[in-house]
């Protein structure tokens, strides 16, 4: 098969499994590929990718899959040459455009999985906030943490921890016309720490689960191995395990970074804290000493001729075989997880079509 790489920046790991499969690749700069909307009712939209002299058309056979790892100034127009391959020409991709846009905003993640049944830390969106006392004692006082909208490797995240830091910030963001997302300190105990959970396949029967923890710098409060380079690695509770799947579910993403924080001072209490859609990979491979580079290539490889919720509406095949548990009783079906309501109601579907 061949596998279309859609990044800006080199993608070594993945391109080494894709070549250890015998399989074929390119990489290519979303920039550098036109989307095209045809005037026709029945369909013939189309991509091209920018050449010297003409410009090459990509067709739905020129590729059996999309691996999109876009991020930065380009994030805006990767997601629509997303949309534009997996849902308008057909491609089967690792993500789609409604799941990179919702990892990529940090209160539209929490409204999500929220909506989802899966515990958040308390927060609040601001725009231009000036009722700065309220708002702290709306996520249970201080210390409490500012995030801006957008950001990753820990940018645009500080930590409040005094009347005055909160104020001095928050007028910064209202002199800036920026939204603030004010979040619940989470006490992960000392060095602070989270679990960067990389979720694979959430949607099939055989999905992945790999987790490390990655610890701050004394000096620092953010949890984040590019900037510490420090993890470790870490056991999941059978909680957290869903959690982390049903995440992954509730985004739309068939490859993701959930963010799992325990309290310690609540029995490590576990709290999703954001989802990622461009997971790094070097942290994880790292640390567990497992290949999640070949992982992600097993699941395109398995799945790319499957249709699922994911990048489509009508479910027209789906991995787990519904005959056992489509004889559940009510009861029984209300004690089921989110990923087994998942799978059991798209098989549902299929049955319709």
């Amino acid at each position: 098969m061949k596998h279309l790489i859609l990044s800006a920046l080199p993608t070594v790991r993945l391109i080494e499994e894709i070549q250890k499969r015998g399989d074929d690749y390119e990489l290519i700069n979303p920039a550098d590929l036109y989307a095209f909307i045809s005037s026709t009712t029945s369909g013939h939209d189309r991509i091209y990718k920018r050449g010297e002299e003409k410009s090459e058309r990509i067709k739905s056979k020129s590729f059996d899959a999309v691996i999109p790892r876009i991020s930065g100034a380009g994030f805006e127009h990767g997601c629509t040459i997303v949309k534009q391959l997996s849902e308008n020409i057909g491609i089967f991709s690792t993500g789609y455009e409604r799941g990179l846009k919702i990892c990529s905003n940090k209160m539209l993640t929490a409204q999500v999985l929220s909506k989802a049944k899966i515990r958040n830390p308390k927060q609040i969106l601001a725009h231009q906030p000036t009722d700065y006392k309220e708002l702290i004692d709306l996520v249970g006082g201080l210390p409490c943490v500012a995030k801006l909208q957008r950001g990753s490797m820990g940018i645009g995240v500080m930590l409040l921890e005094t009347e005055l830091a909160a104020s001095t910030s928050l007028r910064s963001f209202q002199t800036l016309g920026a939204d603030v997302i004010l979040q619940q300190y989470i006490e992960s105990g000392n060095p602070k720490n989270d679990i960067r959970v990389i979720v694979i396949g959430p949607e099939t029967k055989n999905v992945k689960i790999f987790a490390y923890k990655r610890y701050a710098l004394d000096t620092d409060f953010r949890s984040n191995y590019s900037l510490s380079g420090l993890g470790e690695k870490v056991e999941l509770t059978k909680e957290e395990k869903n959690m982390a799947v049903d995440a992954a579910l509730a985004v739309g993403l068939g490859v993701s970074g959930v963010d799992i924080m325990r309290d310690a001072l609540n029995d490590d209490k576990p709290y999703v804290i954001e989802v990622n859609g461009n997971p790094g990979l070097k942290g994880v491979e790292t640390v567990t000493g497992e290949n999640v580079a070949g992982a992600i290539i097993d699941y395109v490889k398995d799945n790319h001729r499957k249709s699922t919720k994911f990048n489509n509406n009508s479910i027209k095949s789906f991995s787990l075989n519904s005959e056992e548990i489509s004889k559940l009783s009510k009861e029984e079906y209300d004690n089921l997880d989110n990923r087994q309501k998942y799978i059991y109601e798209a098989e549902q579907v299929k049955d319709l079509l």
